[in-house]
């Protein structure tokens, strides 16, 4: 990641805390109105970290299907390198009886 971006062991964890603080808000909210109130916070934080966890994910994604297309033209490229020696060496051959 670049270097102002969190680990996504450091996002883990932050997102843990949140779930952490999340549960605790929950089990000692005051009052009912507290509860409404406390309940909408917690249902936008849990959409932003879902959210969050989404993006991730799909960036992650982008760069195992990025490295799979290197992956795939590296393979490619040996295979037409080793086509292109055995045809040389076959010219040569021919050549030679020629």
């Amino acid at each position: 990641m670049g270097e102002n971006q969190p680990s996504i062991e450091v996002l883990v964890e932050r997102i843990g805390n949140v779930q952490a603080t999340v549960t605790d808000i929950r089990s000692t909210m005051a009052t009912k109105s507290d509860h409404g109130n406390t309940h909408d916070l917690i249902g936008r934080i849990e959409v932003a970290l879902a959210q969050e966890v989404t993006a991730r994910t799909a960036a992650v994604q982008a760069v195992a299907n990025r490295l799979q297309l290197v992956e795939d033209r590296l393979e490619a490229r040996k295979y037409q390198f080793g086509a292109s020696i055995l045809l040389a060496v076959i010219g040569g051959i021919v050549g030679v009886f020629l």
